[in-house]
């Protein structure tokens, strides 16, 4: 799918500038290659830390490495839920146009149907008449 072009009025100026967004489709592919991602990692490091316990390698670490170590846990506990908050505000911004091009074709369809039955109507008055 390719990126499209939609008019976006910023909140600090008022004209429409073009801003170039992702489909929905796009956004959930690119979501799913981070989660599918993370989740690779995360299986690669749980396989080393597993065979480094079954070898029976007790190593000693210094504080540095300790701290360093407690900080990429605390990040990979972190990441799962900012990659929802991510995804939950691309899914309102997505959400938020989809109404809104629901709101145009309804618009359409309505202009459509009444000119449809103008027409219908004066042809219907001509066959009277």
């Amino acid at each position: 799918m390719t990126n499209k072009n939609y008019p976006v009025r910023p909140t600090s100026s008022q004209k429409a500038a073009p801003v170039k967004k992702k489909d929905i489709h796009e956004s959930l592919q690119d979501a799913n290659q981070s989660a599918e991602k993370l989740h690779e990692q995360m299986t690669e490091l749980n396989t080393k830390f597993a065979t480094i316990q079954e070898s029976g390698v007790t190593t000693r670490l210094d504080a540095r490495s300790v701290e360093l170590i407690n900080t990429a846990l605390a990040h990979m506990k972190a990441t799962p839920k900012e990659v929802e908050k991510v995804l939950d505000s691309k899914m309102d911004k997505v959400i938020k146009q989809m109404d809104e091009k629901i709101s145009e074709i309804k618009m359409l369809c309505i202009a459509i149907t009444l000119f449809l039955n103008g027409l219908l109507a004066m042809v219907v008055f001509a066959w009277l008449s």
